[in-house]
């Protein structure tokens, strides 16, 4: 892993522990980031705590993140209407 890619990493994860109340986005953000990271690494610890904050275990966090994904969810397009009827926000 790369200091540049831990850098980002770190920084996104202090902007999404401001997020009180995430949207599709943050979701998929924060998965990426705790399945880049393991125990006992700092950001994996920080991933926990964030997933945890929004109510959620990591493996309930992936578990969205997967159903996210395969509803058609792609960054930086609209929300697929399957997401919104399958009440994932």
């Amino acid at each position: 892993m790369s200091y540049a890619q831990i850098d980002h990493d770190d920084q996104t994860l202090e902007d999404l522990l401001a997020v009180k109340n995430p949207d599709i986005h943050d979701y998929v953000v924060l998965g990426a980031i705790a399945s880049r990271y393991q125990h006992p690494h700092p950001l994996a610890v920080l991933a926990q705590d964030i997933a945890e904050g929004w109510g959620l275990t990591v493996e309930q966090l992936r578990a969205k993140c997967r159903i996210i994904w395969a509803n058609g969810y792609h960054p930086g397009s609209d929300i697929p209407n399957s997401i919104i009827a399958k009440g994932l926000l």
